[in-house]
């Protein structure tokens, strides 16, 4: 498996340790073989609601990405037609930027798992790619 791709949510969930679900994340992103990797939208989210909560936390999710731990996945405006597309394949389910640019680069980029909490977002998604992407869904532990 080539690592597999996280969402915002567990993002902020792993480097909380006061989120409902930091307990069911972390033992995870234990069953992770090879690197995670994110997209700009989904950081930029992670990032947001961590420096909420606290600028460390905030911090050190840039750190992990400075240091190599998160990748990020290269998207420009060459990929913008077919993020677009998937939103509006998803229409129904809403899906924010963040979450459609996961979609694209798990297909563009041959991923074949998600690390979510976001089950409602992302079930359409998985049915449609018929087990070609498998959700990983940390539950909370409280």
């Amino acid at each position: 498996m080539r690592g597999a791709l996280i969402d915002a949510g567990p993002l902020v969930a792993a480097l909380d340790a006061d989120d409902s679900r930091h307990a069911a994340v972390v033992a995870a992103l234990k069953g992770i073989r090879g690197r995670l990797t994110t997209v700009w939208p989904a950081l930029t989210e992670a990032h947001h609601l961590l420096r909420r909560r606290a600028t460390t936390r905030a911090n050190q999710l840039l750190d992990a990405v400075a240091t190599g731990a998160i990748g990020v996945a290269d998207l420009g405006a060459a990929d913008m037609p077919a993020i677009l597309a998937v939103m509006r394949k998803f229409a129904d389910q809403e899906l924010q930027l963040a979450d459609a640019a996961l979609v694209h680069v798990a297909h563009r980029d041959g991923y074949s798992a998600l690390i979510t909490i976001d089950e409602r977002d992302f079930r359409a998604v998985e049915a449609s790619r018929r087990g070609r992407l498998k959700l990983i869904i940390p539950s909370s532990s409280r």
